[in-house]
């Protein structure tokens, strides 16, 4: 009976330890942090941002920090305002939401081809090496001052660890 009992205990101080382990993998997970005051008509693109933000790390195996908020990479960056632009049409096509005028800013963007140019020009990083620098900088500058009137790029939310 000792014997069992022993083992018995082993096997418990074993799987605490690994719920333990599991749970504290579970909480370095990202959090979807939103902008409290955004309108809750404005919020379904932002959280498809989010949301493609998210599945971007995941899919590529990015790293998160230990904790606070989690800055993008440039490449990620431009996956999320793409897929949460995709989301935006869809919506709009569909007479689910109204329309936007940073969204239809970004719809021109990718008309035009150069949402890298955009993320970069409007959104980069400190973080972001030199080296992903779009090479059409100067025709986006050229584009954007006839095409982006009074523009003016917004983020409503970010990843964060707790």
């Amino acid at each position: 009976m000792i014997c069992f009992s022993r083992r018995l205990s082993k096997i418990c101080v074993f799987s605490t330890a690994f719920c333990l382990l599991v749970s504290l993998a579970i909480a370095a997970e990202p959090v979807l942090v939103f902008d409290p005051s955004l309108p809750a008509n404005k919020l379904p693109p932002w959280l498809a941002y989010l949301g493609a933000r998210s599945a971007y790390r995941k899919e590529h195996r990015i790293p998160s920090t230990t904790s606070g908020e989690i800055v993008s990479t440039f490449a990620e960056e431009v996956a999320a305002r793409m897929g949460a632009l995709g989301f935006y049409s869809v919506l709009r096509e569909d007479g689910k939401t109204a329309r936007d005028s940073y969204w239809e800013d970004l719809q021109k963007v990718q008309k035009a081809n150069l949402m890298k140019e955009y993320v970069w020009t409007y959104l980069r990083h400190k973080s972001w090496p030199a080296s992903q620098r779009p090479a059409n900088l100067e025709n986006f500058a050229a584009w954007r001052n006839a095409h982006l009137n009074n523009h003016k790029p917004e983020t409503h939310g970010a990843l964060a660890v707790k």
